[in-house]
C-alpha cells in the first residue's frame, strides 16, 4: 500500500485580474490596489464560480467529499518587481511589472501584505461556506517564457519556499491549520528541486506539478530531456527520496493541471479541439494511471468545459476539454472520451483510497501484452482495478487479449479488446 490517491477535486484556477491591471477580465473578488498592506477587503459575493461550486458540492454530497484547491496567478502590480532574478535568457525579463511579467517584491512588508491578501481570499470563500482544502503558491512559477497573455509571477524554487516559510505558511496556517500549502505547480523537470525544499519545510504539505512536459502523455516514465520535456519518472523518485507518499503525516505529490490540444503544431494531425478523439481519451487515462503508479496522490484537469473553439479566454490559448459546449444559447453540450477516461478512475476511486501493488508490474505495464494497470483499496474495503489495452504509437498491431485479475482469493477472467479501458471492482 503506497498512499492516499484520487481525491475528488474542484480546481479553482481563476484568471481574473486585480482592478489596477486593466485589460480584459473582472476583478479578483475585489482587489488590494491601493499600495498599502491593510486595504484588502475581499468578498465572494460577485464571483461567478460560487454557483458552479455549490452545484458541484450537491452532486458529490452522497458519501463523497469535494476537495477544492486554489491556484494563484499574480499579485497586484504594486507588490511586483523587475529587480528579482527573472532570468532574462528565459523570456522573463521586464522593465516594469505587468500582468504577465515580474516577480514578487523581496520587501518583507510587501510579502507579509501579500500573504494577508491571500488569507483574505480564503476568508471570503469560507464565509461563503466553501472551505478551501489547499492552495498552490503560484501557477507555473518559472514565469512566462513563451510571452503569452496569461497572468504570471516569477519565483525560483528556493524563493518560493522562503516566501511560504516566512510569510504564507504562518499567515494561512495560523487561522486554517488544516489547509494544504503546495509549492511547485510547474512542469515535471522542476519536481526534484521543489520536493527537496518541501521535505525541509515546516509549512509545505505537498508538491504540485503539471503534465505538459510529458507532451500529452507521450513521455511518461522518462528522465527530463534537455531540461524541458519528459521527467515523469521523477515523480516516483521524488516520492521515494523525500518520502512524499502521503502516509503518516508526510507530504504528497499532486498532478494539478492537464489538458489536450495545447500542442497542435507539434503533434501530427492535432488541432485545439478534436470532437470524439479516442486518442485524447487514452492520453488522459494513460497519464492518470502512470502518475498514480508513480505515487501521485491525485490528478486534476484544467477545464470543466470549453466552447467549440477551445475557449473562451483572454489569452487566446485554445485547448480541448472533456466537455464541449457546442451551442450555449440552447444548452447543447457533448461529453468527450476524455470525460469517460477520467470517470474510469474518479467514479470508482473515492478520496481516502490507497494504491495497491500489482505483481509483475513494471513501469505501469504487466503481462506479455503489456496491459497498463493500477489497483486501489477503497475506504469501503473494495478492490478497484483499472486496466488499459492501448498504445499511442503502435509498432505492432494491438490484439484482443485475455486477462486474469485475482484478489483476496477470487478471480475474474475477461477479455480486453483493442483500444479498451476496463474498471473491475471486487466487493
Amino acid at each position: 500500500v503506497d498512499g492516499d490517491t484520487s481525491m475528488a477535486m474542484f480546481q479553482l484556477r481563476d484568471d481574473r485580474r486585480p482592478t489596477n491591471q486593466g485589460g480584459e477580465g473582472a476583478p479578483l473578488l475585489s482587489s488590494n490596489d491601493k499600495g498599502d498592506d491593510q486595504s484588502s477587503s475581499l468578498s465572494a459575493a460577485d464571483d461567478y464560480k460560487i454557483d458552479l461550486i455549490r452545484l458541484a458540492q450537491k452532486e458529490v454530497s452522497k458519501g463523497r467529499n469535494l476537495s477544492i484547491f486554489a491556484s494563484i496567478w499574480s499579485a497586484p502590480l504594486w507588490m511586483k518587481t523587475c529587480e528579482s532574478p527573472p532570468n532574462s535568457h528565459h523570456g522573463n525579463a521586464c522593465k516594469s511589472p505587468s500582468i504577465t511579467k515580474g516577480a514578487l517584491s523581496a520587501n518583507s512588508t510587501i510579502r507579509a501584505a501579500y500573504a494577508l491578501y491571500l488569507r483574505k481570499f480564503i476568508d471570503a470563500y469560507t464565509e461563503a461556506e466553501i472551505p478551501i482544502w489547499g492552495v498552490t503558491t503560484q501557477n507555473e512559477p518559472s514565469g512566462n517564457p513563451m510571452g503569452n497573455g496569461w497572468e504570471s509571477m516569477y519565483f525560483t524554487p528556493s524563493d518560493m519556499a522562503d516566501f511560504i516559510d516566512s510569510h504564507l505558511g504562518p499567515e494561512l496556517k495560523g487561522k486554517y491549520p488544516e489547509i494544504k500549502i503546495m509549492n511547485g505547480d510547474d512542469q515535471l523537470p522542476h519536481i526534484m528541486a521543489h520536493a527537496e525544499l518541501a521535505s525541509k519545510s515546516r509549512y509545505i504539505d505537498g508538491v504540485a506539478y503539471h503534465w505538459y512536459a510529458s507532451l500529452a502523455a507521450e513521455l511518461e516514465d522518462t528522465k527530463p530531456l534537455f531540461s524541458s520535456v519528459g521527467g515523469g519518472i521523477e515523480v516516483r523518485e521524488a516520492s521515494q527520496r523525500y518520502q512524499l507518499d502521503n502516509q503518516g503525516g508526510r507530504g504528497f505529490l499532486l498532478a494539478t493541471e492537464a489538458c489536450n490540444g495545447y500542442l497542435p503544431t507539434l503533434l501530427p494531425g492535432e488541432s485545439h479541439v478534436m470532437p470524439g478523439s479516442w486518442k485524447r481519451g487514452y492520453r488522459y487515462a494513460r497519464d492518470i494511471l502512470h502518475q498514480i503508479n508513480n505515487n501521485a496522490s491525485g490528478w486534476s484537469d484544467w477545464n470543466l468545459a470549453l466552447d467549440s473553439q477551445g475557449g473562451p479566454n483572454h489569452a487566446k490559448n485554445f485547448v480541448d476539454s472533456p466537455i464541449i459546449v457546442d451551442a450555449p444559447e440552447q444548452g447543447a453540450f457533448f461529453k468527450q472520451p476524455m470525460f469517460y477516461a477520467i470517470g474510469h478512475f474518479a467514479a470508482f476511486v473515492p478520496e481516502g483510497s490507497v494504491r495497491l501493488s500489482i505483481n509483475g508490474l513494471v513501469d505501469s505495464k504487466v503481462g506479455e501484452d503489456s496491459i497498463e494497470a493500477t489497483a486501489f483499496l477503497t475506504p469501503e474495503g473494495h478492490v478497484v482495478v483499472v486496466a488499459i489495452n492501448d498504445r499511442l504509437h503502435v509498432t505492432k498491431r494491438l490484439r484482443e487479449c485475455s486477462i486474469v485479475v485475482r484478489s483476496r482469493g477470487r478471480e475474474v477472467r475477461l477479455s480486453m479488446k483493442e483500444n479498451e479501458i476496463k474498471t473491475i471492482i471486487f466487493k
